[in-house]
């Protein structure tokens, strides 16, 4: 039986690999990213809004579209949960979000801390987590974690090559 992460990338695989083709972001970054964010697309904000990665709308971000305000939990760096209320963009489609989320952590900030240098989606976890895209502090391990699930998963089935490719493959004979 196919497992939550392995449901949505069956749903949003395509998405994840139109946004990352001409970048140097890995499409099972994106995945992993969207399938946390989103509660695997179960949350109100990727839902209603279409913002399956979080992504706040902060002044001089250059954000010019529509936005959503929402209670969310943050955490200091010694683990202290807080909650704070967050502007939060939103988004007309999916695809929009996955091809935002792209351009967000390719920008300036995130180049500086490596992420569009990463060897692999694990690296890139780690930078990004560094860049400071997200407070908890566990968040390029729990990434991580998830992102090791898919691969071992993938990698039961060689035939179809490994990779997302063979996640994509693979789920498509069951769905």
């Amino acid at each position: 039986m196919a497992t939550k992460l392995e449901l949505f990338i069956n749903k949003y695989g395509l998405h994840a690999q139109a946004a990352a083709a001409g970048s140097a972001i890995f499409p099972e970054t994106i995945l992993c990213a969207a399938a946390l964010e989103s509660g695997y697309a179960k949350s109100e904000l990727s839902n209603r809004y279409n913002n399956f990665f979080g992504i706040k709308a902060q002044k001089g971000d250059g954000w010019t579209g529509k936005t959503v305000t929402y209670k969310t939990k943050e955490q200091k760096a010694n683990g202290e949960v807080y909650y704070v209320n967050a502007v939060f963009r939103h988004y007309d489609t999916a695809e929009d979000s996955f091809k935002n989320y792209v351009k967000f952590i390719s920008g300036t900030r995130y180049v500086k801390a490596g992420v569009t240098n990463a060897k692999s989606p694990i690296e890139q976890f780690e930078k990004i987590k560094a860049a400071g895209y997200a407070t908890d502090v566990n968040y390029a391990g729990i990434l991580s974690k998830m992102f090791n699930g898919v691969k071992d998963w993938a990698a039961a089935y060689p035939a179809a090559g490994g990779g997302l490719a063979a996640v994509l493959l693979v789920l498509s004979f069951f769905f």
